[in-house]
């Protein structure tokens, strides 16, 4: 296998929201919804009072008397009629409905451990440390990924995923075993969920057959493989491409991942050192419709050339619309040290790069780590 993983740690905080990046570290919960009902309507208006009556009409004159000086007097004035009575008042509205209740569910730390011989276990864990679920695959290159708010466990080497639910229990298992056909190894890294796609999708790089899968997580099955191998390097003497390392950018509705294009056939005795052959690449992909969007403009192909070699972490930065990029590196011919690694930062939004970190000496950076005031590696 290319990777093997000792201890993998995963951060999950659930909750029924989505963020705009995959941080290596989940965020804070989100907050309860209001469990108290809506406020009472209104009471209605009061009904006016009838209006008053006219008074009666005065009674007419009398006739004169016969051979009387003159006719009786006129008669008075009926009496006023009596107001009508108020309406009564209108009935109360109903209360609201109740607010919809916030999330239950504490944040999960999910740890995978192997023997890298026979076995794999995945725990899931609260904060305080108790444990919640277990699962024990016999898979011994097995890991856990984070996306989404959603944890899957991944089975490298027999290329199997399962989405695990609050607790870390598997609700199930998607085969990708024959996803890319003729294919000796499949070995998937990694689950990206895209938000807000219907039905829901996530993608999954495969690392040794060169695809990315596209799964439909509500029916639980694969469905279809993008094809990466054309963007094989001429130089590369194994062939491969690695896909890896992928993110959902929903502010532009795309899935960003990485091709480290290493040649594994220069890792040879006696020192076995990975060899400079080809620049590494930075991907996306259109989740609308699954098209590869093109990243570097008038030049050839699509993927953007990283300024270092063999992507080891990334991470995403809203706050300075930023992608970090850690690389370990390789050897320059006849080098004793490694070249080309340390972190590349990508402005994303007209794909500058910079180097935001050149370490010294001949260390295998492998992880990059993020909190609010500095990065860890």
């Amino acid at each position: 296998m290319k990777h093997k993983t000792l201890i993998s740690l995963a951060f999950l905080v659930l909750t029924s929201g989505c963020g705009d990046d995959e941080p290596i570290i989940g965020g804070a919960g989100g907050s309860a919804g209001q469990s108290t009902g809506g406020a009472a309507g209104s009471a209605g208006t009061s009904g006016n009072g009838a209006s008053s009556g006219s008074g009666a009409t005065g009674g007419s004159a009398g006739t004169a008397g016969v051979g009387g000086n003159s006719g009786g007097a006129a008669g008075s004035s009926g009496a006023a009629g009596s107001s009508g009575a108020a309406g009564s008042s209108g009935a109360a509205g109903s209360a609201g409905s109740a607010g919809a209740g916030g999330v239950t569910s504490e944040p999960r730390l999910f740890v995978s451990v192997t023997d890298f011989a026979t076995a794999t276990e995945i725990v899931a864990l609260k904060l305080d440390g108790t444990k919640t679920a277990g699962l024990e695959l016999s898979d011994p290159d097995s890991v856990v990924s984070v996306s989404g708010n959603r944890a899957f466990a991944i089975e490298r080497t027999t290329a199997l995923v399962h989405p695990l639910d609050d607790d870390g229990k598997s609700t199930g298992t998607i085969d990708l075993s024959g996803a890319v056909a003729n294919a000796s190894s499949q070995n998937p890294h990694d689950v990206v969920i895209a938000q807000g796609t219907s039905p829901l999708k996530a993608y999954v790089p495969l690392y040794d057959s060169g695809h990315l899968a596209v799964l439909d997580l509500e029916g639980g099955t694969l469905v279809k493989t993008i094809d990466l191998t054309g963007y094989a390097d001429a130089l590369d003497t194994d062939g491969g491409v690695e896909p890896d390392y992928a993110w959902f950018d929903s502010s532009r509705n795309r899935i960003w991942f990485t091709l480290a294009r290493i040649d594994l056939g220069t890792i040879v005795a006696p020192d076995y050192q990975l060899a400079c052959t080809s620049k590494s690449l930075l991907m996306a992909i259109d989740v609308s419709d699954d098209s590869i969007v093109d990243l570097n403009g008038s030049a050839a192909g699509e993927g953007l050339e990283l300024l270092h070699v063999g992507p080891t972490s990334v991470h995403y930065s809203a706050t300075d619309d930023t992608l970090y990029v850690l690389s370990s590196g390789c050897f320059t011919s006849g080098a004793s040290e490694r070249s080309a690694l340390g972190v590349n930062a990508i402005q994303l939004s007209d794909l500058s790069q910079t180097e935001a970190l050149k370490p010294a000496g001949d260390a295998f950076y492998s992880t990059l780590l993020w909190n609010p005031d500095a990065a860890l590696i």
